[in-house]
């Protein structure tokens, strides 16, 4: 598998971590893989073959392009050929700039370009699949994000700072204290946070310390238990 990943535009850089691809023209179909919650909604263009997803009520084929909402649990995909994936990877909260609708609509699910955004979503769909590289591709998307981005809406007022604090803080922090910090009540916070994050301050918070596990265990032999207690 080659992955690659590209900063973006500035305009937008307070809100998309990145836009990277994925190509791996060996993969066999059938091929599973895992994805872990981080609390990052991404919206993915399947070049090539695309994925199958794989839950509780069976097997179903992704769109060529869709966003997925936050997720809090674990995503299991599989192949179903040579895999060339393009993709957005928004920051907490961040998607929701751009949405037609709140992003608590979009917990652990995904729904298509052209059912999101419609025909301007269909549009930008084939704008990236004809795109002749990696380049154009993201101007394609950036073109499209920037002339939606609507970053002052009243329900968002402080989303971005008490996420800014969460993830600062690797989770542990009392939401209380978050709230206060940014002026809202708890309740405020918890409402903002259904609309501009998809989950809670407290699941953030804790997808937040489930990262912080993994970054941590990735530095050497770890002891789970002990992780796991010093990441709260």
């Amino acid at each position: 598998m080659r992955y690659r990943e590209w900063a973006p535009h500035p305009a937008l850089s307070s809100w998309i971590e990145c836009f990277w691809s994925a190509v791996d023209a060996d993969a066999e179909a059938g091929a599973r893989e895992n994805v872990l919650p981080d609390g990052c909604p991404e919206w993915i263009f399947h070049l090539e073959s695309p994925y199958r997803s794989l839950g509780p009520e069976g097997i179903a084929a992704q769109p060529a392009s869709f966003l997925v909402g936050t997720t809090t649990g674990l995503l299991a995909l599989e192949a179903t050929g040579p895999v060339s994936t393009f993709g957005v990877r928004f920051r907490p909260g961040g998607v929701s700039v751009f949405l037609p609708l709140p992003l608590s609509e979009l917990t652990d699910s995904a729904v298509s370009s052209e059912d999101l955004w419609n025909g301007d979503g269909r549009r930008v769909e084939g704008e990236v699949m004809e795109a002749p590289d990696a380049g154009s591709r993201r101007e394609a998307i950036e073109r499209f994000l920037l002339a939606r981005a609507k970053p002052d809406r009243p329900s968002r007022r402080g989303v971005d700072a008490a996420v800014a604090l969460i993830l600062g803080g690797r989770g542990a922090v009392a939401i209380a204290d978050v709230a206060g910090r940014i002026g809202k009540s708890r309740r405020q916070l918890e409402r903002a946070f259904s609309e501009g994050v998809g989950v809670s301050p407290k699941t953030l918070s804790r997808l937040a310390r489930f990262q912080n596990v993994l970054r941590r265990a990735g530095r050497g032999a770890p002891r789970w238990a002990e992780l796991a207690a010093s990441c709260g």
